[in-house]
């Protein structure tokens, strides 16, 4: 007699658990820039890179005072780090009074990290499966297309993940 299979646990399962079991022992920024696994599921899920900013940057952008139109993250003029600082409860000094992140802002975020998957894989599928081709030489604009996506952010860590 067969035994009936269990679901396979993949990634795109284990990231949001992991995320959502772990997020609570954070206790300072440093805390939390420091789990590169917590960290690149927050930065995905509010599609910014996980490898072109600086983590002093990320600590200025999370310890900002929304407050202060001279602050930090204010002074970037980006409602994407806006909102990153305004999710999480770090203090200017980089602790957590209380919780970092309430019930709902978690749910925010786990889906906001499906949405940004699902839209980095497709964009994956799309480039695997529709590859362009040249003729006679002379690139064409969807050579171009597939050299800036092949060589993007979101493609690279598409493929990290396949990897692992």
């Amino acid at each position: 007699m067969r035994r009936p299979s269990r679901p396979r646990r993949t990634p795109s399962t284990t990231r949001p658990i992991y995320f959502e079991e772990n997020i609570a022992s954070i206790t300072s920024v440093d805390d939390f820039l420091s789990s590169s696994r917590l960290k690149n599921y927050v930065l995905t899920a509010f599609g910014l890179s996980t490898e072109y900013t600086s983590s002093s940057f990320r600590k200025d952008v999370l310890t900002s005072d929304l407050d202060d139109a001279d602050s930090f993250v204010n002074q970037l003029d980006d409602d994407v780090y806006v909102s990153l600082a305004k999710a999480f409860n770090f203090n200017e000094d980089g602790s957590v009074d209380g919780g970092l992140l309430s019930e709902d802002q978690i749910s925010l975020v786990t889906s906001a990290y499906a949405v940004a998957s699902a839209t980095i894989a497709s964009k994956v599928i799309l480039l695997r499966y529709h590859r362009p081709t040249s003729f006679g030489g002379r690139h064409s604009e969807t050579d171009r297309e597939h050299f800036l996506w092949e060589n993007s952010p979101e493609v690279a860590w598409a493929t990290s993940l396949e990897s692992t």
